[in-house]
């Protein structure tokens, strides 16, 4: 029954934040190099993609630090961040992470919340 459990079709957002890269809408839990099947089951992720702590490092340095800090307002931050180009690399590192993961596991991009372009209007599936 476990077996059949972990076999069971399921769906991880790759969602840049402060400490997570992807994130389990069903149970609520976020990951960052390892996700959790069950108990006793993971799958550890090789997440040396280069690029890939550049792109993240970007989001908290340019994006979530200064907004959750007061310096720059979410309009603000719209009007100058380049959402364009930080979208393209993130869907490109998402790929990336897919090649990793089993086949049972559907990998979906999403924006962050600050990201109010609307360049990715729905979750993008990988």
């Amino acid at each position: 029954l476990l077996h059949k459990k972990l076999m069971e079709q399921k769906t991880l957002f790759f969602e840049p934040d402060y400490d997570q890269l992807f994130y389990d809408d069903e149970s609520g839990i976020s990951y960052y190099d390892s996700i959790y099947l069950s108990e006793d089951k993971q799958i550890e992720l090789n997440i040396d993609i280069p690029g890939l702590h550049d792109w993240l490092n970007t989001y908290i340095d340019e994006v979530l630090i200064p907004c959750e800090a007061g310096k720059i307002t979410l309009e603000e931050l719209n009007k100058h961040f380049d959402w364009k180009a930080f979208h393209e690399q993130g869907l490109k590192l998402a790929k990336e992470i897919k090649k990793q993961l089993p086949d049972f596991i559907t990998l979906k991009y999403r924006g962050p919340f600050e990201d109010h372009s609307g360049i990715i209007k729905e979750d993008v599936e990988v």
